[in-house]
């Protein structure tokens, strides 16, 4: 079960090396492209990245990527990378929005207001959908 540090500890692993925001992404709708509400973080160690899965679920993959040095020479890296989406997301950045600062709790704020605005997310209730969240929701609530 999440508690409190653990979700403080993730908002501020999430502030120094991911990324929250809506993406456009393109896929096989005759409308053109979608929007997505994503959280994703990078890193070399995967079991850091394990502890944001058990904590908000998503999806752990590998991102191999050269790079090149000062001389020149090309190195290559494994780097993992954790991301949530949609709805998951949503979860996700209410219970992060109240430890984040500056520009990410903006982004967490903007991926709230954009399922907010759409009708068929109020059917669901967030503390139902991750009731590990509860404690850390009443506590947003509080502040």
């Amino acid at each position: 079960m999440a508690d409190i540090l653990d979700v403080a500890w993730a908002a501020g692993f999430i502030e120094g090396e991911g990324t929250i925001g809506i993406y456009k992404r393109w896929g096989s709708s005759k409308e053109g492209p979608t929007l997505r509400p994503l959280i994703r973080t990078t890193n070399c160690d995967r079991k850091t990245l394990e502890v944001l899965k058990r904590l908000f679920g998503g999806c752990i993959g590998i991102a191999n990527r050269v790079e090149i040095d000062k001389w020149g020479a090309a190195h290559r890296k494994v780097r993992y990378y954790h991301y949530i989406d949609y709805r998951n997301a949503l979860w996700a950045a209410l219970a992060l929005q109240p430890f984040l600062q500056g520009e990410k709790r903006k982004k967490a704020e903007e991926v709230i207001c954009f399922y907010r605005d759409r009708r068929y997310v109020y059917a669901y209730d967030p503390v139902k959908r991750c009731p590990k969240l509860t404690e850390v929701l009443k506590y947003g609530q509080a502040s």
